[in-house]
Formats: C-alpha cells, sequence, structure tokens
C-alpha cells in the first residue's frame, strides 16, 4: 500500500517560519519584560514624576511605528532563528546582574538595549535584525540620563537661556539684567529654575528628529541636515519661550498669569519645534538635489547643455535652405512663354 504524499501547499505551509517565529518572538518578549519588570516600574515612575522625561511614554509607540513603516518582512522565507543572538543577550543579561549588584544603576539601564536586540537577533535571525536594529537603538530615548550627565549639559544650557533671554529683553526696550541665573526686568526678579533649561525640550526633538530620519525617504545629507538642525531648533524655542514669559510676567505682574503663560507656551513650543524641523526638511530639498547642491546641478546642466546648444545651432545653419537670386525678366519671360504655349494647345483641341 502506497504512503500518501503531501500536497504542495501543506509543504508549504509546514516550511513557512512566519507564524513559528511570531510565537516564539511573543514568547521571548514575555519573558523579557517579566524579566525587566521592576525596571521598566521605575521607568514609569520617573515619566510620571520628572517632566524632563514626560516624552517616555511616547517612545515605545514611535519605535513601533518606525518598524512598521519601514516594513518588517514577517512572511519571508529567510526569517530564521539563529544561534548568533545568544551572545548579545548574554551580554546583555551579564550587563544587567553585574550593574544591580553594584548599583550602577544607568548600566543596569542601558543594558535593555542589547537584551531586547538579542531576542530579535536569536528569533528572527540577521535579516530580521537588519530591518528592526534601529527602532531598538531608537529605544535609548525613553532611558533617563545619569545624574552627572544631566548636571553638565543643564547648567550650560541655563545660562544660555538666561544671557540670551536678557540680550532680547534688552534689544526690546525693557530695562533687564542678569544675576546668576536669574533675570531682573524692571525691578522684577525672575527665575531661570533648571526645569527652563530646555533639555526636556533637547532630549524630545533630538528623539523626534532621530524618528523622522529613520522613516523618511532622503539621502544621508537631508537627513544629517535634519538631525543637526534638532539642537538649535530647541535652544531657539526655549530662549523664545522663557523671554516671552518674562515680558508678560513684567507687564502684569501676576504670578497667575506667569504660570498659564509658562504652560501654555510649554504646549506651543513642540508645535513651533515640529514646523521647523519641517521646514528645514523643505529647505534641505531645495537645496539639495539627489545630495548635490543646486548651485552644482545647475553647472553641471549648463556643462551638459552646452556642447547640444552648439550641435542645434550647428543643425540649424545645416538645415536652412539656401536663397537664390532670380532675374525677374528672365521669370517673366519663361512665365509668358509657358501661358503662350498652353493657349496655343488649347485651341488646336
Amino acid at each position: 500500500m502506497g504512503t500518501v504524499q503531501p500536497s504542495q501547499n501543506e509543504r508549504e505551509r509546514k516550511s513557512d517560519p512566519g507564524s513559528a517565529i511570531v510565537l516564539l518572538g511573543s514568547l521571548a518578549m514575555v519573558a523579557v519584560t517579566w524579566s525587566c519588570w521592576p525596571m521598566l516600574t521605575l521607568f514609569y515612575q520617573r515619566w510620571d514624576s520628572d517632566p524632563m522625561y514626560s516624552h517616555g511614554y511616547l517612545v515605545p509607540l514611535m519605535a513601533i511605528g518606525i518598524v512598521w513603516l519601514r516594513g518588517v518582512p514577517v512572511e519571508d522565507r529567510s526569517l530564521k532563528p539563529t544561534w548568533i543572538g545568544l551572545p548579545v543577550l548574554l551580554t546583555g543579561l551579564g550587563v544587567r546582574h553585574f550593574a544591580a549588584a553594584w548599583y550602577l544603576e544607568w548600566f543596569e539601564w542601558i543594558a535593555l538595549l542589547p537584551i531586547v536586540g538579542g531576542v530579535v537577533l536569536t528569533v528572527g535571525g540577521r535579516h530580521l535584525f537588519r530591518h528592526v536594529w534601529p527602532a531598538v537603538a531608537f529605544l535609548v530615548f525613553m532611558i533617563p540620563l545619569p545624574y552627572r550627565a544631566e548636571i553638565l549639559i543643564q547648567q550650560p544650557m541655563q545660562n544660555l537661556v538666561t544671557a540670551s533671554s536678557t540680550f532680547i529683553l534688552q534689544t526690546l526696550g525693557l530695562t533687564a539684567h542678569s544675576q546668576g541665573n536669574v533675570v531682573v526686568i524692571n525691578g522684577t526678579p525672575i527665575g531661570i529654575a533648571e526645569a527652563c533649561s530646555g533639555l526636556r525640550m533637547l532630549t524630545g526633538f533630538l528623539a523626534l528628529s532621530v524618528a523622522a530620519a529613520l522613516v523618511i525617504d532622503r539621502d544621508v545629507i537631508r537627513k544629517s541636515l535634519l538631525l543637526g538642525s534638532a539642537v538649535p531648533i530647541a535652544l531657539l524655542c526655549n530662549i523664545v519661550r522663557v523671554t516671552a514669559t518674562s515680558v508678560i510676567y513684567a507687564q502684569t505682574g501676576s504670578e497667575r498669569w506667569q504660570e498659564m503663560c509658562h504652560d501654555g507656551f510649554g504646549l506651543l513650543m513642540p508645535v513651533m519645534g515640529g514646523l521647523l524641523l519641517c521646514g528645514t526638511l523643505k529647505l534641505a530639498d531645495a537645496l539639495f538635489v539627489d545630495g548635490v547642491s543646486t548651485d552644482d546641478a545647475s553647472q553641471n546642466e549648463e556643462s551638459t547643455m552646452g556642447p547640444l546648444d552648439s550641435d542645434t545651432n550647428t543643425s540649424r545653419q545645416l538645415d536652412t535652405p539656401s536663397i537664390k537670386v532670380v532675374d525677374p525678366i528672365k521669370t517673366s519671360a519663361i512665365a509668358g512663354r509657358t501661358e503662350s504655349e498652353l493657349a496655343t494647345a488649347s485651341h488646336q483641341e
């Protein structure tokens, strides 16, 4: 009795690794979430209590959006689990446990990236990892900075905001001067706190510009301009916010108005920053064509069109018909003879 051979559809269904990879990846992510749950809870508490990292809620959602927009070939036959990701996963777990044992808090947090990357590489293989690793690296924006790094960044930014807002106020004709991180306007002191240094706005705009650079279809030059513009745009928006709040407080003298304007301008600054980032991208598109500046493109076009114009002129000269001078007397004689011959032929008929 002969054996029944499986059909081609059944063989393709059995050889299709998509569903198995999704199941294995889901189980692996559940295990990682359970293992890192205390650390994730600490992240949530920091996002909820520290306004500087309130954007941390959006980072995982933005990472998922990056994966979705870049496209993940789940149905591809090249998605195969591999043992190459195990060293990466074990390295991340080792760093996390070592940092937890020695109370190195930030290294314990940053170990989350190689753990997630190792899971992706082990479950989906190198083909999936090439598509997903930018989203995994993007998760760094949800991790709070070390305290020492915060102080090193906040202090210069705080001094810059104080000096810049004082200069703008003096330019507007107001009596203003600075004393440390305090701006005195018409005798009214306004303190520039650490929360007003702009670090929150800087990290948020950096995350937004990196996410945009990962999903837009542009060359390296235009993406670099977009990323480089995030820092000056964040500083500019924060200076505008502090200056406008100081002017309103100096004119009204009401703390209630100051709080309302402070919070209102805080909500408007992300909109302003997003518009400036879009404007930077539009400007880059106008200045560069396929990675070449418009000046170089125009020079290349002129050098290319030069020989064509000369050839066109030459062809026009060759195609121009020659003009012959005809004697009118001979022409009239020929025409008269022709008419007489025609009249004679018709008479004979």
